[in-house]
């Protein structure tokens, strides 16, 4: 089972009311590309490591993008 676009943007928004910082989305598209793409890597691990890296180097969200992508993989 992948995770969804909302998936992303639910762990987003927990790690920040948790941690602080600001909620909000900078591109909804870019979330959606980056689980696209990742869905499509040959392995589990290939595709936790596919979101952790886009998720980081996008930078989709206004704050908390590292965080993200290091929970989206784990998650994952």
């Amino acid at each position: 089972m992948h995770l969804t676009s909302d998936d992303v943007v639910q762990i987003h928004d927990r790690l920040i009311a948790l941690y602080g910082g600001t909620r909000g989305i900078l591109n909804h598209g870019t979330i959606e590309y980056v689980v696209t793409i990742a869905s499509r890597a040959d392995s589990f691990v290939e595709e936790a490591i596919m979101l952790l890296e886009l998720i980081a180097k996008m930078h989709p969200f206004l704050d908390g993008n590292k965080r993200t992508a290091f929970a989206s993989a784990e998650t994952y």
